[in-house]
């Protein structure tokens, strides 16, 4: 189990959001995003409340923009739209982000935008496999 000490080094208060955006650990980052995917997967197979299965959706889509981000040494901005376009994703993944709907499309919309993170992070980091 990963805890949040791992995903970020020791950094000082003062540090501008570049260094602070390059002191934190993309791969812990990807980690939890494939944790977060497997759990919506899991909800959804077991036919859980669509609330359930749109969090982790979320959660491992904000992982996902999050790693890629940090890899490039960008920070986050708390918003997961915004950063796809940041990272100049296709429009199509832009609206998926942004429209969560039911079920198997949700979790759908979730697997594209990891996959495409994926091939970004692999662009920014190709020393390491970046799977879901």
């Amino acid at each position: 189990m990963m805890s949040l000490g791992t995903l970020i080094s020791p950094v000082r208060a003062e540090t501008p959001k570049a260094a602070l955006a390059s002191s934190i650990d993309p791969e812990a980052l990807w980690q939890h995003c494939r944790n977060s995917v497997g759990i919506a997967r899991l909800l959804f197979h077991e036919r859980r409340p669509i609330d359930l299965v749109d969090t982790a959706c979320c959660a491992a889509m904000e992982y996902a923009c999050r790693a890629a981000l940090y890899a490039a040494g960008q920070p986050y901005t708390g918003d997961v739209a915004r950063s796809l376009e940041r990272l100049a994703a296709p429009q199509d993944l832009l609206g998926e982000a942004s429209e969560l709907c039911d079920g198997a499309a949700c979790l759908a919309a979730t697997e594209r935008v990891l996959a495409w993170a994926a091939t970004q992070l692999q662009r920014t980091c190709p020393n390491r496999v970046w799977r879901y």
